[in-house]
């Protein structure tokens, strides 16, 4: 998905504006899979009496603490599933807006983004989730 926003006439990765657009995408693609961003998703599912601490999938064979601050590590076969096809989806269409050389800005992608949850019939993230980011990796560090 970075390389998508990486095409934004107003993307530079080290802005914070940019990093945080990234965190915004990224939790509408949590949400419209599971109904929760991501932080939602690692403090609701990291639990250390669990086997691999919850987690479903990660690099590697042993799980280690940097994969438990990582949602989709922590979904379903059919979540991840879900969620590979609507990137799948997603990484097509802007395929095309740059093979035509459509100028997208950061605020084109968002509309986009919801005007094609909204025909994959996804419920659309609109607010900031009940827990941070920090929070949450906090907890699964304190977990792992």
């Amino acid at each position: 998905m970075t390389d998508i926003y990486a095409t934004s006439v107003d993307y530079d990765p080290t802005q914070p504006e940019s990093i945080a657009f990234f965190q915004t995408v990224q939790n509408k693609m949590h949400w419209a899979i599971t109904g929760q961003t991501a932080a939602e998703i690692i403090h609701r599912r990291a639990d250390k009496h669990q086997p691999n601490m919850g987690l479903t999938n990660w690099r590697g064979g042993k799980v280690r603490k940097a994969d438990v601050g990582i949602a989709k590590n922590y979904l379903n076969a059919d979540e991840l599933a879900a969620l590979n096809n609507l990137v799948e989806q997603y990484l097509v269409f802007a395929e095309g807006q740059a093979m035509r050389r459509v100028p997208m800005h950061m605020s084109d992608w968002i509309a986009k983004l919801h005007g094609f949850l909204s025909i994959n019939d996804r419920d659309i993230l609109n607010h900031a989730g009940t827990i941070s980011h920090d929070m949450a990796r906090a907890f699964a560090e304190a977990e792992y």
